[in-house]
Parts: C-alpha cells; structure tokens; sequence
C-alpha cells in the first residue's frame, strides 16, 4: 500500500511539473500598424499584439489572444482616445478556429474627447475563420455640445491556421 502511494505522489508530481512548463509557454508579438487619414488631417492608427499560448497538452491545439487597437489623432498628431478589442481563439491547426472570449478598452487622452456606445461580439460561423470585434464611438464634445464623431469599430479575425488580421 505504501509504495502504491508513493507510486500515485511521484505520477501526480511528474504530471505536475509537466503541465507547468507545458502551459507556461506565452509569448508577445507586435504585428505592426495600418494609418487611415481623414480629409481634415486626422487620422486612425491601428495595431495588432498578440499573446501566443499553447493550453493544451495536444502539440496541435493552442489558445491565441490578440488585441488590436485603433487609436484617434488629431491634425496635430495629438491622441485623442483609443479602443481595443481583446480576443481570445482556439485553434485546431488546419482543422478549425473558435472566438472564445471578446473584451475592450477604452481610453481618452483628452478630456473633452470620450468613447461611447462601446459593444462586443463574436462571430463563429465558419470553422475556417472567427472574429471579435468591439465597435463604438469617439466623440468631441465642448461644453456638452457634439462637435465631432468618429467610428471606432475594430475587428480581429482568425483563420485556422493561427493567422490574424
């Protein structure tokens, strides 16, 4: 009986330190940015950062979570706010992608700029591709009068090959 258990501890150990360093893998990687300009100077800038992570003990099975943000400058190259969507995919390598979890943040850098109306989704009606998106508002306001509104719907896409955009 003594060595049975003895057997069962060294097994759960072993398992253990094998599940730690298995799940342990993570690993951040900038994409890069897209501009978008406005006719009156303004502009969008949109970047992508990606937190790889194989969660499972399956080598062709992995979790990836991306955020992409879009971030609102004036013509004067000052930010004014920014969203980000934050999301979460399951991916079967060459067989299938699942959006798990989609949240968002917000950020104002000027105080009479806000984001408003913020929403989240998925989108996991297709096994080759699933995406998350936050959509919202930025708005300029002076004096509680709208002045300015820009769209700051964002959206990342994953295909089941672990590839985002």
């Amino acid at each position: 009986m003594k060595r049975f258990a003895l057997f069962i501890l060294s097994t759960v150990i072993l398992g253990m330190n094998f599940c730690s360093q298995t799940l342990a893998y993570s690993e951040k990687v900038d994409i890069g940015e897209t501009v978008y300009y406005y006719d009156d100077g303004s502009y969008l800038i949109v970047t992508i950062e990606a937190s790889n992570s194989n969660l499972s003990l399956l080598a062709a099975t992995s979790t990836k979570t991306v955020s992409k943000t879009t971030t609102y400058y004036n013509s004067n190259d000052v930010a004014q706010c920014s969203l980000t969507v934050i999301a979460s995919f399951s991916v079967v390598s060459g067989e299938s992608v699942t959006c798990t979890s989609v949240s968002y943040e917000a950020t104002s850098f000027d105080n009479n700029w806000s984001v408003e109306n913020v929403s989240v989704s998925r989108n996991n009606s297709s096994s080759s591709q699933a995406s998350g998106t936050a959509s919202g508002d930025f708005i300029k306001r002076i004096l509680g009068v709208k002045i300015n509104t820009v769209d700051a719907s964002v959206t990342l896409t994953c295909d089941y090959n672990g590839n985002y955009w």
